[in-house]
């Protein structure tokens, strides 16, 4: 719906085992799939061999405390997303809210990538 069926360089899927096949599909060739979240459960072995039917494909799953490693950095990196927010240079969309008692909700929600 937001790229009419085109392919995207970069996915990140949150989400996990229920999404990452449809993630796989929609990167184009020689995108990138961050996989960062295991919502749904982890991202069951990946063969080789689909990456390569996917159009060379890229794959990571970064850790946090790779990219951050003290509480300064943290900080720092912090500050950083929110000047870039206050000067309007990056967008936050929230699609949706959940109230806490409709958290089962929220999750198919995700699952379901609406």
């Amino acid at each position: 719906e937001y790229t009419k069926n085109n392919k995207v360089n970069v996915v990140f899927d949150g989400v996990g085992k229920s999404t990452y096949e449809g993630s796989l599909q929609c990167t184009t060739i020689r995108g990138m799939c961050v996989f960062f979240g295991n919502a749904s459960g982890a991202v069951p072995p990946i063969d080789p061999l689909t990456l390569t039917k996917s159009g060379s494909v890229f794959i990571t799953r970064p850790t946090l405390s790779h990219y951050i490693s003290s509480p300064q950095e943290l900080k720092f990196r912090y500050d950083e997303l929110f000047n870039w927010m206050e000067k309007k240079e990056v967008n936050i969309k929230v699609g949706q809210r959940f109230n806490l008692s409709k958290v089962f909700d929220a999750h198919t929600a995700l699952e379901n990538r609406q």
